[in-house]
């Protein structure tokens, strides 16, 4: 998360940022995949909590970036 908030915030290319498509489908794969186990469940919602956070948070920094400079 640090590495996200820095490379998102301070326009720093940090290479989890080119990655981020495979890491949020690796990450909702495998909680899909835990939430079939019954002690790793709980684990599995975590997982996909995280990922939908990820997806949330690019799409809020995304819009007001855009509200500040609208056409760069």
């Amino acid at each position: 998360m640090l590495l996200l908030n820095i490379s998102m915030l301070s326009g720093y290319d940090i290479s989890f940022m080119e990655q981020l498509s495979f890491w949020v489908s690796a990450i909702l794969i495998s909680g899909l995949v835990s939430l079939f186990g019954r002690h790793s469940r709980p684990l599995g919602l975590w997982g996909i909590g995280i990922a939908l956070f990820l997806i949330f948070f690019t799409g809020v920094i995304f819009f007001l970036g855009w509200m500040i400079v609208p056409f760069p």
